[in-house]
C-alpha cells in the first residue's frame, strides 16, 4: 500500500511539473513578442538563488511578474527585475536562460546629457560594466577606475600595468580583465583590488578581450594571433592564427562562435571548440576596430575606413553599410533598444536605425576624438572621448 501511495505521489508529481512547464513555455512565449509592456529606468534588482536545476531557475522568473531575465551560473540562479542588458551577462557571467527583452524598452527620442566627469590627466580607451553596476575605465596612463556614476566618484584605482590600458572585460565570477600595450592580461580581484593572474603569452599589445559563454576568456592582440584562456589557472588552452595583421576587436555571437576584426581589414567567425574559420566576412577597406552584436544575431563592425557594417552571421554576406562619419569609428554599442551606437575621431556619436541604415541623432558635445562607448544596464549610455571627458546619456 505503501509502495502504491509513493507511486501516484510521483506520478502526480511528474504531471505537475509538466504543467508547470507549459505554462512557462507559454509565459516566455507572451513577454518575448513584440508588445511593449512598459518604460522602465531603475537600476537592476536581484534575487540569487543556490540551484543547479535549469527548470528551478526558469520556474522562479516565470512566476514572478517583475523578473525580467533568468541567469544560471554554476550552483546560482540569479533573477533580474527591472531593467537589465541580457548581453552583458551572456558573455561575462553564464547561460541566459530567458530574458524578456521588451520589458525595458528605454526612450532615446532625446539624448541629453546626464552627467560629466573631468580627468585632466587621462583619457579612456576602454569600458566594462561591473556586476554591482559601477563601471571600470582603462586609461592611457596605464591606469584602471572604477567608478560609481550615482555619485561620479572615483571608488578604486587599479595599478599594476606598465602601458595603457585598451580593452576590459568582466569574467563569470566578477574578476576584471584587462589587456594592456605592455603585452599582458591582468585578472584582477574586485574585492581587494589585487591581481589573481598575470597572463604572459602574447608578444604585442592585448587590444580586445572577450568573454566565451564557457567562462573562458579570449584576447585579441597586435601578434595577430587570438588566444583562448582558462582563467581558473590563467593557461592558454588555444591559440588561433589566421588574420595577416593584429586583432583589434572580439564579440562573442548568440551562437557561442568568436568573430574577431583585424587591422587586415577582415572579420573572421571562429569555432571557438575546434579554432576552426567558418566565414571570412570581406568588406572593410581599413582596421576593423570594434564589434557588437545586435539583436537579431547579425554582426555590427566599425572600422577606420569611416563605415559601420551589418553582417548576416547565416551565411556570412553584407547586410548593409552604415555612411555618415567623417573619419575613423572607433567604437560602437548597442542600446537596449536595438538602435546602433557608434563613436568616431571626428568628434561625433551617431545613433542610427539599424534596419534603414538612418541616422536618428548626431551627439556633438565632445570635443575630441571618442574614444569607447558603453551602455549600462539602466540603458543609459556613457562615452569617452580624448578631451579627457567621460559623459553618460540619459
Amino acid at each position: 500500500m505503501k509502495v502504491m501511495l509513493l507511486i501516484i505521489l510521483n506520478i502526480l508529481h511528474c504531471m505537475a511539473l509538466i504543467c508547470d512547464a507549459r505554462k512557462s513555455e507559454e509565459y516566455f512565449k507572451k513577454f518575448n513578442g513584440k508588445e511593449i509592456l512598459g518604460i522602465s529606468e531603475n537600476y537592476m534588482e536581484t534575487i540569487i538563488m543556490k540551484t543547479k536545476n535549469t527548470f528551478a531557475c526558469i520556474s522562479k522568473c516565470s512566476r514572478k511578474i517583475d523578473c525580467n531575465m533568468a541567469l544560471l551560473t554554476g550552483q546560482n540562479c540569479t533573477i533580474f527585475k527591472n531593467c537589465t542588458i541580457g548581453k552583458y551577462y551572456q558573455e561575462s557571467q553564464g547561460v541566459i536562460l530567458m530574458e524578456k527583452k521588451i520589458k525595458c524598452i528605454k526612450d532615446y527620442s532625446s539624448l541629453t546629457i546626464k552627467n560629466t566627469l573631468i580627468n585632466n590627466l587621462t583619457s579612456v580607451y576602454a569600458f566594462a560594466v561591473l556586476h554591482n553596476g559601477d563601471l571600470a575605465s582603462g586609461t592611457d596612463e596605464n591606469s584602471i577606475e572604477i567608478l560609481n556614476l550615482e555619485s561620479m566618484t572615483s571608488k578604486k584605482i587599479l595599478l599594476g600595468h606598465s602601458a595603457m590600458i585598451w580593452s576590459l572585460a568582466v569574467l563569470q565570477n566578477g574578476d576584471l580583465a584587462s589587456g594592456s600595450s605592455d603585452k599582458t592580461i591582468k585578472i584582477w580581484n574586485l574585492n581587494n583590488g589585487t591581481v589573481k593572474y598575470n597572463l604572459t603569452e602574447h608578444t604585442k599589445a592585448v587590444v580586445s578581450l572577450a568573454v566565451l559563454h564557457n567562462g573562458d576568456l579570449a584576447s585579441g592582440s597586435l601578434d595577430k594571433t587570438i588566444k583562448i584562456w582558462n582563467v581558473n589557472n590563467g593557461t592558454v588552452k588555444y591559440t588561433f592564427t589566421g588574420h595577416s595583421l593584429g586583432v583589434f576587436s572580439l564579440a562573442v555571437l548568440q551562437s557561442g562562435d568568436l568573430a574577431s576584426g583585424s587591422a587586415d581589414a577582415t572579420i573572421r567567425i571562429w569555432n571557438v571548440n575546434d579554432g576552426t574559420v567558418k566565414y571570412i566576412l570581406t568588406g572593410h577597406t581599413s582596421i576593423v576596430k570594434s564589434l557588437v552584436v545586435l539583436q537579431n544575431g547579425n554582426l555590427a563592425s566599425g572600422s577606420n575606413d569611416n563605415k559601420v557594417k551589418i553582417w548576416n552571421i547565416d551565411d556570412g554576406t553584407l547586410n548593409k553599410t552604415l555612411s555618415g562619419h567623417g573619419t575613423m569609428v572607433n567604437a560602437i554599442a548597442l542600446l537596449n533598444n536595438g538602435d546602433l551606437v557608434s563613436g568616431s575621431y571626428d568628434e561625433t556619436i551617431k545613433i542610427w536605425n539599424e534596419h534603414d541604415g538612418t541616422i536618428k541623432h548626431s551627439l556633438t558635445d565632445h570635443k575630441s576624438s571618442i574614444s569607447a562607448l558603453v551602455v549600462l544596464a539602466n540603458g543609459d549610455l556613457v562615452s569617452a572621448s580624448e578631451d579627457k571627458t567621460i559623459l553618460v546619456w540619459n
